[in-house]
């Protein structure tokens, strides 16, 4: 996905609901443990108001303007834009685009999508499962038996588990159906929140690895991940695991530039 891609009409309509998780009423006792920058969870009533203009902000900009089919996504971007504006004038510069990345890196960046669901795989068949109970399990390399502990804590799945019944079912119902005889499901609010904690949880393990390893020793892990991969299951590209790339302190992030950084103008003549 482009950074252009992010503002297009499909991908554009994830960026609200995105941005409602920190402050929807039922998701509160969540909201710790999906990744957002402390002094957001620290100031959700400043989010609040900012998020509450917002939606205004949109629904005016898309009544007042007529907008062309490719550019029905614009309302957002500038929309966004001026919200982050605002949360970077109230908490800081940095807490705006750490809150950004993280909406990206959660819900628009395909490849970490895909990275951290190889690895959180990867890292439950092989360190969190006990040794030599699966046929496919390949034991992991000695540099990282000592971590094994602390991956195996943050990966709990009893405990994941049970958030997860929770989020379902304390979130309300989508309000929509696909076709008149199906049963309304969990609203998609509930399944990004359920993404953001899984791969927030990952990360954790990752950098637990890349704190106590050096990079040789991250090479070496990384090697095993694409083995252990490929025993789970032949089928996978190896490369989808990017290597050790995910093996870092720092946290991942898309390459997309801010919209701090946007030299447009928010309203366009």
């Amino acid at each position: 996905m482009s950074y252009d891609d992010l503002w297009h009409d499909t991908p554009s309509l994830r960026w609200m609901k995105a941005l409602s998780l920190p402050i929807l009423p039922w998701a509160k006792p969540f909201v710790a443990i999906i990744g957002l920058p402390d002094a957001l969870v620290e100031n959700l009533e400043v989010w609040a108001s900012i998020y509450a203009k917002a939606v205004l902000e949109k629904k005016r900009l898309e009544i007042t303007q007529t907008w062309p089919v490719e550019r029905r996504g614009e309302p957002i971007r500038l929309v966004v834009t001026q919200a982050m504006q605002e949360l970077a004038e109230q908490l800081g510069r940095d807490v705006a685009i750490d809150f950004e990345r993280w909406a990206q890196r959660h819900f628009f960046c395909h490849e970490v999508e895909v990275a951290l669901s190889r690895w959180r795989s990867v890292l439950n068949h092989g360190c969190v499962l006990p040794l030599g109970s699966r046929k496919t399990q390949v034991p992991p390399p000695p540099v990282l038996m000592p971590i094994v502990p602390e991956i195996a804590t943050i990966l709990d799945r009893l405990q994941s588990y049970i958030i997860e019944r929770e989020i379902d079912r304390v979130a309300p119902l989508s309000p929509y159906k696909m076709w008149d005889e199906e049963e309304l499901g969990k609203c998609f609010e509930a399944t990004m929140l359920t993404v953001a904690m899984r791969q927030t949880e990952t990360m954790k393990a990752l950098q637990a690895i890349a704190k106590n390893l050096n990079q040789a020793e991250r090479q070496e892990v990384a090697a095993w991940g694409i083995a252990q991969a490929l025993a789970l299951s032949p089928r996978i590209k190896p490369e989808t695991l990017c290597g050790d790339k995910y093996l870092q302190i720092e946290l991942p992030w898309c390459d997309f530039p801010s919209v701090l950084d946007s030299q447009s103008d928010i309203y366009p003549s």
